[in-house]
């Protein structure tokens, strides 16, 4: 196992409004991109105390599995393997939007290879970018 950059987003008083009251639908969209020549299992572990956010997290996303990169010439990764995935996410979930300052700290853990020998380069990495879609109500109140 071993943790990816943690990464913070500041969310203004607003915002935490227009989430936590007014929230109709909202989804966790990623998509993930493993160029290691072994599966993954990712997690994204969201919370507001990055003090925390490895072992007691508000939100954990995930696992979601990936499988390993195609191996080519010399054990090497030649083509990443990716995944789109969309978690929908309830008012129970959202809650995590009421920290001033949210804090995202990816989570991999690296499977076996099963007795094939594979070689990890500088050359693999593994990647994932992600949005948080919401819809909510607007009405003149706010």
């Amino acid at each position: 196992t071993f943790e990816g950059d943690m990464t913070s987003k500041n969310i203004s008083q607003n915002n935490i409004d227009l989430i936590i009251n007014h929230t109709l639908q909202a989804a966790f969209v990623s998509t993930i991109t493993n160029h290691l020549p072994l599966g993954i299992s990712v997690s994204i572990h969201l919370g507001g105390n990055p003090q925390t956010l490895r072992d007691s997290p508000q939100l954990v996303i995930g696992p979601i599995d990936l499988a390993p990169g195609v191996v080519g010439t010399g054990n090497m990764v030649r083509t990443a393997t990716e995944t789109e995935n969309t978690t929908t996410l309830d008012s129970v979930d959202m809650k995590v939007f009421a920290n001033t300052t949210l804090y995202a700290l990816p989570v991999i853990d690296i499977a076996g290879s099963d007795g094939q020998i594979v070689r990890i380069t500088g050359n693999d990495y593994v990647s994932i970018r992600s949005t948080v879609n919401i819809e909510y109500e607007v009405d003149d109140s706010y």
